[in-house]
């Protein structure tokens, strides 16, 4: 864990260097605990960390024909869904990380040289209509929460995203006591690059 760590050269927040674009300077310090992490974490994973997944999907039948233990997700609400649809066994429970988890938003856009604007428009206004996100929200359909503000809908809009009760598979409504911002995009690139060196597969 980064921590508040200073950098011995600068003062500067190590941390903090996630929100900045990713460079070979901060790269070097950032990720040097992730690759000693993964490095002692390999040999403990499935095949020994010589091959993995390639989706979400397939991990997702791992756990079901018990081959993994434990799997990952960045849809909580997607997990009673598997269970309901039989993509995962009953006895599936979700967690959240205790020291925090990773927040991001997904939206729907309109490119700006969009043929029919107007009709992409009403497609987005649909989509954030109260009756299609508790739609969305659903397990069986989607199982993803709402992106509305519950306090700005009336009462009968508001019962259409009450449930009865929730899931045993479910993530506990305040099961996530942290959440942690995703660090600048260019972060993505470089933790690919150094992974695919240390343990990717040459072709």
């Amino acid at each position: 864990m980064l921590h508040e760590k200073q950098d011995g050269k600068t003062g500067e927040n190590i941390k903090a260097q996630l929100n900045l674009p990713a460079t070979e300077q901060n790269t070097d310090i950032i990720l040097a605990p992730l690759w000693t992490f993964l490095d002692d974490l390999h040999p403990t994973l499935w095949r020994k960390g010589e091959q993995f997944v390639q989706t979400g999907a397939h991990m997702r039948r791992l756990v079901d024909d018990t081959e993994l233990s434990l799997a990952f997700s960045f849809s909580a609400p997607e997990i009673p869904a598997a269970v309901q649809r039989y993509d995962l066994p009953q006895s599936i429970r979700s967690y959240a990380m205790s020291d925090g988890s990773l927040s991001n938003t997904h939206f729907v856009a309109i490119p700006y040289n969009a043929s029919h604007p107007q009709a992409a428009q009403l497609v987005s206004n649909f989509l954030l209509s109260p009756e299609a996100q508790a739609r969305k929200q659903t397990p069986a359909i989607w199982g993803d929460k709402t992106v509305l503000v519950q306090s700005t809908l009336d009462p009968e809009q508001q019962a259409l995203f009450k449930t009865n009760r929730p899931h045993p598979s479910a993530l506990p409504v305040d099961a996530i006591k942290r959440t942690v911002n995703e660090p600048h995009p260019s972060w993505v690139d470089a933790i690919m690059q150094g992974w695919q060196t240390r343990y990717g597969v040459s072709p």
